[in-house]
């Protein structure tokens, strides 16, 4: 019994002869065509092209430019990050007690603002806040209820005297604390 081959070699020689010697008019035809839409879209396309790729190293220049400004060296060192804070240092070191006093009840609420920033849903004020925060999620947190206990006190009191000392301690309990969330 005879078996065919997988492979017919003969039609397959028969095809590629018929392609190069037969007439192949009408498909030359249709390649020219679709060349020459191609062409055309290409004539059309490619100003757009060069027009964005114009405008876009344009961009790209402009924003490395403004990063090399913002690199060069004439910007001061130390940029004040929050001016409310750098008024409250200013408050801090004048000789009077009424401006030490609302430098710590200011720098309280700054403190306020910075928890219900972070944690929203912690609490009704910022005791509450503060009790509801897990210590590991804030390791500055007993500097919270350390100038957060001072100002209490200012607060609550009227008579409460407050020393440069003390003033001075409850003001680093809150720089520490908003340099801890980079607030300041």
């Amino acid at each position: 019994m005879y078996k065919t081959p997988f492979f017919n070699f003969e039609y397959i020689y028969n095809q590629i002869y018929l392609f190069f010697t037969d007439d192949h008019s009408r498909t030359w035809l249709l390649v020219k065509r679709i060349g020459l839409v191609i062409f055309i879209i290409l004539i059309i396309a490619i100003p757009f092209l060069v027009f964005g790729i114009v405008r876009l190293s344009r961009a790209i220049s402009a924003l490395s430019a403004r990063d090399e400004e913002d690199k060069s060296p004439e910007t001061p060192e130390k940029e004040i990050k929050n001016l409310r804070w750098e008024k409250l240092v200013v408050r801090l070191n004048t000789d009077s007690e009424a401006e030490w006093k609302l430098a710590i009840i200011e720098a309280d609420a700054m403190l306020d603002d910075l928890v219900r920033g972070v944690y929203p849903h912690a609490g009704d004020n910022l005791g509450e806040r503060l009790k509801n925060i897990e210590p590991s999620d804030f390791t500055t947190l007993q500097d919270a209820w350390d100038a957060h206990k001072t100002r209490n006190n200012i607060a609550h009191d009227s008579n409460a005297r407050l020393s440069e000392r003390e003033a001075k301690a409850a003001m680093e309990a809150y720089r520490r604390v908003f340099e801890e969330f980079h607030f300041i």
